[in-house]
C-alpha cells in the first residue's frame, strides 16, 4: 500500500496459457475467492481470466486457484485501472467489499500504475531474489 494504488498477484504457473484477460462474466461462471466463499457471476461483472476461466474479480478479489502461497515460485502482477460504477456494482450485488474494491470505487490515479508496478517488482527482487520478465 506504499503507493495506494491496488494490484494483485496470481500464480503464473496456475494461469492457462500463461496469460490473463479482463472480460466480461458470462452467465453460468462463478469463482472461489479468496475467502473462500464461491460466487455466481452475472454478465456485465468484470472478471479477469485465464484462457479457461475466471481467476479474479476485476478491482475486487482474486480466486483461489491462483493464489499466491509459501511455495510459490513465479508471479503474475497485475495493476490495473477499473471504472468505479462497475466496481461499485459488482461489490453490492454480491455483497463482497475489500480494501480493493474501496479504492477503485472511488477511482484511481491512472498515472500511478506504473510507477505501483515497478515499485512492486523491486521489492520482491530486494526481498525474494528471483529474476523479471515482461510480456
Amino acid at each position: 500500500m506504499e503507493t495506494g494504488q491496488p494490484l494483485h498477484a496470481f500464480v503464473f504457473d496456475k494461469l492457462a496459457d500463461g496469460r490473463i484477460v479482463v472480460r466480461e462474466a458470462t452467465a453460468g461462471e462463478q469463482l472461489e475467492a479468496i475467502n473462500h466463499t464461491t460466487y455466481k457471476l452475472t454478465p456485465g461483472m468484470c472478471v479477469i481470466a485465464d484462457a479457461e476461466k475466471p481467476v479474479a474479480l476485476g478491482g475486487v478479489m482474486g480466486g483461489v486457484d491462483t493464489e499466491i502461497t509459501a511455495t510459490t515460485t513465479n508471479v503474475l502482477i497485475e495493476t490495473a485501472e477499473f471504472a468505479p460504477l462497475s466496481i461499485r456494482n459488482t461489490a453490492r450485488s454480491l455483497s463482497l467489499f475489500s480494501d480493493s474494491s474501496f479504492r477503485f470505487e472511488r477511482g484511481i490515479d491512472p498515472h500511478g500504475l506504473d510507477i505501483t508496478s515497478r515499485r512492486c517488482c523491486e521489492l520482491i527482487l530486494e526481498l525474494a531474489g528471483g529474476e523479471l520478465s515482461t510480456g
